[in-house]
């Protein structure tokens, strides 16, 4: 392969295709939370309003409730994600064009029965794609209302909770709405002692014999973490008995299968990457003589007084009924299932724990339309890369994956990994037979695709791969097919890539005339600096009264 292609056809992918590739460059992390931080001053208002009923709905990993959020001048009918561990008020989509009258304070959150106001400035435009993922992948759920906004921990703490999967009810009571013996009267057990630490929420447990530790409260995942660490076996990754509070009055051991992690291992080396972070933008921002801002600084772990042994997650809250007051520090607990346990979600957590990629085959081809077989997929693939499992067994494991996507999505979910593997050379040139076998497994798919647009930037990596195996045949096949496909805003690229198909071919006319197209068209300065010196390279081979030179001897 020409090695001066590749930062063209790379900028091209990364273009294309960046929201999907899932990495954050320093520089666009830094852009967005900035706009975080300036908006986060502290204030003694971040909410206001009485709170009330949703009716709720679960999408994935997250607690959905559809609303109406208000402005003088703009309205917006549209479901909102709650997630307690959400460190902002509110991250918007900033596609939602949310705009506020002159002397407007807050936005308003409206449903029947339900009254809430954010302020205007600790409303921030979302990082990630949480609610743009949400919106696509779930559309036909949500009866086509869209997805554009989360409320998170400033918010949400300011209220008590009550929260019932089962009745698809979530209420948030103005604070010490709830009082302690009325919940502990309606509950199946009543704990005291919750503590606040950070943007974190923790909930006394007990286990193994009245050993005590919390459990930490959110409404986002669905996986419920066990913190191994804490085991006596901790090999096992099995916790035969913990309670709700100090006493064995409520289990919630035996509601949902357990993921064994290394927790206190998890957040510290996280914490650690932050630091590498931060550190990365304080230097940025001594280079453009800016202080660096106290939002930035990376965050050390939230820790109660005790150890954490679990963090809940929908499989346990979906179990329980929860009535929560976090200032007053107690939680009525309630069963509201006999159990939510899965022999699949077991069999997952075991598999990945071991990092087994034939265990992990084992669960995907025994549950097939599991919720967590795409996790399995990304999991079998993150192992490959690092131990180079046999190519055909990753395709395999893809295809469990776009198996459980709806077909319009399924073109997608494969370019997901395989301009992931492109985003940079190191990893394209190590993973040529792997893309190759991905671009082609991803073709097919196009007609049923609601993103068919990236059909020739597949079209245009699988040629610039059969390049690089020296076989300029196929790659001239792949690249007229990107020609017949054109976009106009291509159009340049794709005879720039014909050139060199042609050149490789030693069919030089055409070559010429398909590098000297590119460069009338306009290329990205490394290209066109490519495609002038081929130009120069062929030029010496044609006769010299070619017409091609006499044209270019004319227009020059």
């Amino acid at each position: 392969m020409n090695q001066d292609s590749w930062p063209g056809l790379k900028n091209l992918i990364l273009i294309a295709f960046q929201p999907s590739l899932k990495v954050l460059a320093v520089s666009a992390f830094l852009s967005a939370t900035l706009t975080a931080s300036v908006c986060q001053a502290h204030e003694s208002a971040t909410s206001q309003g009485t709170g009330g009923t949703l009716d709720i709905k679960i999408a994935g990993d997250f607690i959905l409730a559809r609303v109406e959020l208000v402005s003088e001048v703009w309205f917006k009918d549209t479901h909102i994600v709650l997630d307690l561990s959400m460190p902002e008020a509110m991250m918007i989509n900033p596609s939602a064009g949310l705009r506020f009258g002159s002397d407007e304070a807050t936005l308003k959150v409206r449903q029947e029965n339900f009254d809430l106001e954010i302020s205007r400035s600790r409303i921030v435009n979302e990082r990630g794609s949480t609610t743009s993922d949400l919106t696509a992948r779930y559309d036909n759920f949500l009866n086509q209302i869209d997805v554009l906004a989360i409320v998170g921990w400033p918010v949400l703490h300011n209220f008590g909770l009550t929260l019932d999967i089962q009745e698809k009810k979530l209420v948030l009571h103005p604070q010490e709405e709830l009082e302690p013996d009325e919940v502990r009267n309606g509950s199946d057990v009543f704990v005291e002692g919750l503590e606040i630490i950070g943007s974190s929420l923790f909930i006394p447990v007990n286990y193994s014999g009245g050993q005590s530790a919390f459990m930490k409260f959110k409404t986002s995942g669905y996986h419920t973490v066990l913190n191994r660490e804490l085991l006596d076996d901790r090999e096992s990754g099995v916790l035969d008995e913990a309670y709700f509070g100090f006493d064995e009055s409520l289990k919630v051991s035996d509601m949902a299968a357990l993921f064994p992690q290394d927790l206190y291992t998890q957040w510290w080396n996280a914490y650690s990457e932050a630091r590498a972070t931060e550190k990365l933008m304080r230097e940025q921002f001594e280079q453009e003589g800016r202080p660096f801002p106290e939002q930035l600084e990376a965050k050390r772990p939230d820790q109660p007084s005790g150890d954490v042994l679990l963090i809940a997650g929908l499989s346990v809250l979906a179990g329980y009924r929860w009535v929560l007051d976090p200032h007053q520090g107690f939680v009525g607990v309630t069963r509201t299932l006999n159990s939510n346990y899965s022999e699949a979600d077991h069999q997952f957590y075991m598999a990945s724990v071991s990092r087994d990629v034939d265990e992990l085959f084992k669960f995907m081809e025994n549950n097939p339309e599991s919720r967590h077989v795409e996790e399995a997929v990304s999991q079998v693939f993150a192992i490959g890369m690092e131990s180079g499992i046999d190519e055909d067994r990753l395709v395999e494991a893809i295809q469990f994956g776009m198996n459980v996507n709806e077909e319009r999505r399924q073109f997608m979910y494969v370019l997901d990994y395989l301009f992931g593997l492109a985003a940079d050379e190191a990893s394209l040139e190590r993973n040529t037979e792997l893309i190759i076998a991905l671009g082609k497994l991803s073709l097919p798919m196009i007609a049923r695709s609601e993103s068919p647009r990236f059909r020739q930037h597949v079209q245009l990596l699988l040629g610039d791969r059969y390049l690089a195996q020296n076989d300029p045949e196929q790659a001239l096949r792949f690249f007229m097919s990107a020609a017949f496909n054109s976009d106009p805003a291509l159009d340049s690229r794709v005879s720039y890539e014909l050139g060199r198909a042609y050149e490789a071919l030693g069919r030089d006319r055409r070559a010429y005339a398909s590098y000297d197209k590119a460069t009338s068209l306009g290329l990205p300065p490394d290209l066109s600096k490519n495609a002038n010196e081929a130009l120069s390279r062929i030029r010496i081979r044609l006769d010299p009264n070619d017409e091609l030179l006499e044209k270019d001897t004319e227009e020059g």
